[in-house]
């Protein structure tokens, strides 16, 4: 009988750096995607916000909250 066995990528020793890997990636999206974000709220609104950082630092935040909490239930639950 053939034994299937998972790939050795998910071996245990490997997690965290599986883990690392996958939240700077995250990461990065996320940076791009709210500065996206930003750029079509302030082109539908039609001008550039006054604090501008502190709406991109909340949209961020809102991504970040969001898909790190989706990510640590992906992990949990392989």
């Amino acid at each position: 009988m053939i034994k299937i066995t998972r790939p050795y990528i998910h071996h245990p020793r490997y997690r965290p750096l599986i883990e690392t890997i996958s939240y700077t990636i995250a990461a990065i999206l996320l940076y791009v995607i709210s500065d996206w974000l930003l750029q079509r709220i302030e082109l539908h609104v039609g001008h550039r916000f006054e604090h501008r950082s502190v709406v991109f630092f909340f949209i961020l935040a809102l991504l970040a909250t969001t898909s790190f909490t989706l990510f640590k239930y992906i992990l949990i639950n392989q």
